[in-house]
Order: C-alpha cells, then structure tokens, then sequence
C-alpha cells in the first residue's frame, strides 16, 4: 500500500512537471503588444514598449521602436486564486532598464493567462488592475 501512494505520488509530480514545461513553451516567442485595459473605468494603463519577447532559458526583452529597452530573466510561478484566471504567474528580475524601461509589467509578480495560442494577457494580481494584452508573432 505504502508503495502505490508513493508511486502515484511520484506520478502526479512528474504530470504537473510536463504541464508546466509545455505551458512554458507555448508562451517563449515575441509577443507584439496591442492594447491595455482594467484600471478603475476601464481605461487601460499606458505603455512604453511594442513588443516583449520571452526566450527559452528564461531571458526576456522589451523592445521599443526598434530598441531593447529593457532585459532581464523571468520565472513562472504557480497561482491560485478565485478570483483570477490563470495557472501561472510571471515575475520579473530586471537586469538592465533603458529610458524607463518597461516597468508598468516588471515591477511586480503578473498574473499569465494564455488566452488562445497566439494571444496572451498579463494582469495585475488585484481588482481593478491592470492587463496588458499581446499578440503573438
């Protein structure tokens, strides 16, 4: 008995393993950004940059008019809530921020949902927050 609940153990960390790796997947790319939206009446947030790209091996960049504006690593970290969509949450270490780099997004943990295979949102883990929403490349 003690070796079942060892081996199911065992494959249920394995299974959560493989669901993370291929979530990383799908999200590594560059993403082009198209819109905010959230805040207080919905306005949306302003934004600094065109387009983030998020590299295996956990590297990223903002680009803005052709410049990296800002680089660094990121991770992904399990969420729960029930309030919030979204399996994993981002946070971002900076390593280099250029004319302010993109620090509306990097400043703080965001909340990831993939929406479809080609458009992502990154929100704010707090009501009335902020999304920024990207298309993929």
């Amino acid at each position: 008995m003690r070796t079942l609940k060892t081996i199911l153990v065992i494959a249920s960390l394995i299974l959560l393993s493989c669901e993370k790796s291929e979530f990383n997947a799908n999200v590594t790319g560059d993403w082009n950004f198209y819109r905010s939206g959230g805040g207080i009446f919905g306005q949306g947030s302003t934004y600094s940059f065109d387009y983030m790209s998020l590299k295996v091996g956990n590297d990223y960049i903002f680009v803005r008019n052709d410049t990296i504006i800002e680089k660094g690593t990121y991770r992904f970290l399990d969420y729960e809530s029930n309030i919030f969509t979204g399996e994993y949450s981002i946070r971002f270490n900076q390593k280099i921020q250029l004319n302010g780099g993109a620090h509306q997004i990097t400043d703080h943990e965001m909340i990831v949902n993939l929406i479809t295979t080609d458009t992502l949102s990154l929100c704010e883990n707090m009501i009335d927050g902020f999304c920024y929403y990207f298309a993929k490349e």
